[in-house]
């Protein structure tokens, strides 16, 4: 999914490269959202044990494996020589998990109270818009079918937990926008993150719906 913001102008925008699209390509409007259902979420994937367990052991080795370490050097008597390191290993932990795990971390990021300045400064502030990007092919795909737009820059500006922003150029208005474009699959891997959470955690504590 695409959602556009509108742009103040900018001479800067004049000079980026640009691709652009045919005007019979956008048609969309992009502004469907999924909602979250708990109802639905454990319909999908309680038939799907496999992938269920497959997930689960996935969160559990990756967390445990560095939780081990951070007892090893506490054992070692060298917790505060390898925390940058051990910072580093966590982000990276976290983003290959996936944007459930990278949400966790950008909460982190902000809470000098639970996490050490080695944590924060460096390390765990690289999952606010230091996110590696996906294949551009698959988000100009996504751009043309659900978006009015006539031209929109080569690369990102912006690579985030939930998706990477684009400049375009809006097909009729010639505004320059922004456009954020979801990563593909994100729904399915939330979807399950959430499934999991909440069967992990008492209904009192988890809202009823939201929106991805």
């Amino acid at each position: 999914m695409a959602i556009v913001l509108s742009l103040p102008s900018s001479p800067y925008r004049r000079r980026m490269p640009w691709i652009r699209f045919p005007c019979a390509g956008c048609h969309g409007s992009g502004s469907n959202a999924t909602v979250y259902s708990p109802q639905l979420l454990a319909t999908k994937y309680s038939s799907r044990p496999l992938k269920v367990v497959s997930r689960t052991l996935e969160i559990f080795m990756a967390l445990g494996i560095f939780a081990l370490k951070l007892v090893m050097d506490q054992r070692q008597g060298k917790p505060d020589r390898r925390k940058r390191q051990r910072a580093a290993e966590l982000t990276r932990t976290l983003a290959r998990l996936g944007p459930t795990f990278v949400k966790i971390g950008q909460g982190l990021s902000t809470r000098p109270d639970i996490c050490p300045p080695e944590y924060l400064d460096q390390e765990l502030s690289k999952l606010q818009d230091g996110l590696p990007t996906f294949p551009n092919g698959e988000a100009f795909a996504c751009i043309e079918r659900e978006l009015q737009v006539s031209a929109i820059s080569t690369e990102p500006v912006a690579a985030a937990s939930l998706g990477q922003v684009y400049k375009a150029q809006h097909k009729h208005s010639g505004k320059f926008v922004a456009v954020k474009v979801q990563r593909p699959e994100i729904e399915d891997s939330i979807g399950l993150d959430f499934y999991l959470l909440r069967s992990r955690v008492p209904d009192k504590q988890v809202c009823g719906h939201s929106h991805f």
